[in-house]
């Protein structure tokens, strides 16, 4: 069963949040986290930025970024931009994107659990999980909660409808549009309710954040606190999986060639049906899992994979996996879709048009239907791996608004040593 323990850190000031919080880390390229950081020194992308996240030019070392990290969050501090937690609570943290709302619980789960109870779906890159567990020695706390996600409605839901109704301690809206509201539930009854409840989910399932989750278990077993002590929970937020919104991970394949593009139509139209869209029409974005859209040569197909519904295996019913092992694998000659510097991941949240884009003139464009909650659960409980981009959680939860202490040198109430 899961354990979701309360935590004790800060939260952003509301004074301070429009100029603290970050845009949503993925969404930006290295290029537009760096320039972003650069623009506003406040920005927490300057606490979090990465060794890939440079200029041209201008490039950082990694030592030089994790102590400017440091010295920014010292910083931030000092000039109280958090507001530091008196005692041990949860978070209830509410997301507004249109007419999107999704309602989590920020708390803490051991790094024991992460694995097991806390259920994993991708692999990870050890060379980033390297700069994480540096970036966790140096900076020593973390500041964006890792996405989790159950099944059936949230357990404390009585609760979240209580503390909901009354004001919250922060609302921060972004460039974005996304507004997020915050409220604390520090009561003793309540913080034993929340643990209570959760102690009856059978398992959480990771959503987005795997390389943070498994940089903090290397982090708390190289320092001796993978059961106790400061580094032996890992900062999270949990959402019923009704309330989530997944969008799709398309992919863009540069350099295919327009003098092949018959060619490649005529080996994917042996494998699959295939329905051109009326010229100068866009397709109807794929829903059914398995079927997804082809821009080949200036012109949008349906290709319709007719999925086996007696398939047992969660991981090759994917429309990615399908995609992978019959068109990109064998007919574009991309074996590891990992490393094969043509082909490019696209966040739905991009649009159409700039799938096309990035595939470019010569190339194929492939737009995904959104994988569904069920199939990630159904892949984390057999044990698997999702093929690489197969999610993408839109809103995203933003650095720089809930800080969790990692290390020593800190508590809940500030800067110690």
């Amino acid at each position: 069963m899961a354990t979701l323990d309360p935590t004790q850190g800060w939260l952003v000031t509301p004074a301070a949040a429009p100029r603290v919080i970050a845009p949503a880390y993925d969404s930006l390229s290295p290029g537009e986290r760096a320039r972003t950081a650069d623009a506003n020194p406040d920005s927490f992308l300057n606490v979090t930025r990465s060794p890939e996240d440079q200029v041209p030019g201008r490039e950082i070392d990694h030592d030089t970024l994790l102590r400017t990290a440091r010295a920014t969050l010292e910083r931030l501090l000092r000039e109280g931009a958090f507001r530091p937690q008196p005692r041990p609570g949860y978070r209830i943290l509410r997301m507004r994107l249109g007419e999107h709302v999704q309602t989590g619980v920020v708390g803490t789960v051991p790094v024991g659990e992460i694995g097991s109870v806390v259920r994993l779906h991708e692999e990870t890159r050890a060379d980033k999980e390297d700069d994480l567990v540096r970036h966790l020695e140096v900076v020593g706390v973390s500041s964006s909660p890792v996405g989790l996600v159950h099944r059936g409605p949230s357990p404390v839901a009585d609760i979240v409808e209580g503390v909901t109704a009354g004001a919250p301690e922060l609302v921060a809206t972004s460039d974005d549009g996304l507004e997020q509201r915050v409220w604390t539930v520090d009561d003793p009854d309540d913080v034993a309710a929340v643990r209570g409840s959760f102690a009856s989910v059978p398992a959480l399932y990771l959503t987005d954040g795997h390389h943070r989750a498994a940089a903090a278990v290397r982090h708390a077993r190289s320092h001796g606190s993978a059961t106790d002590g400061p580094g032996s929970r890992l900062l999270v937020v949990a959402f019923p999986a009704g309330e989530l919104r997944l969008e799709p991970y398309h992919r863009a394949v540069r350099g295919v060639g327009r003098d092949r593009a018959g060619e490649v139509l005529a080996a994917i139209r042996e494998r699959f049906e295939v329905e051109p869209v009326p010229e100068g029409a866009a397709p109807t974005p794929p829903s059914e899992t398995g079927d997804f859209a082809l821009h080949l040569d200036g012109r949008w197909f349906t290709v319709r994979t007719s999925p086996d519904a007696e398939a047992v295996d969660p991981v090759a019913a994917l429309a990615a996996t399908v995609l992978q092992e019959r068109i990109l694998g064998p007919v574009l000659g991309i074996a590891d879709a990992r490393s094969d510097d043509r082909l490019e991941f696209v966040p739905g949240p991009r649009g159409l048009a700039e799938l096309v884009r990035r595939a470019g003139a010569d190339g194929a464009a492939f737009a995904l239907p959104p994988t569904r909650v069920s199939e990630l659960m159904a892949v984390a409980d057999a044990g698997a791996v999702m093929p690489p981009k197969s999610t993408w959680f839109e809103p995203k939860v933003r650095s720089g608004m809930f800080l969790h202490p990692v290390t020593a040198g800190w508590d809940g109430h500030g800067l110690v040593g």
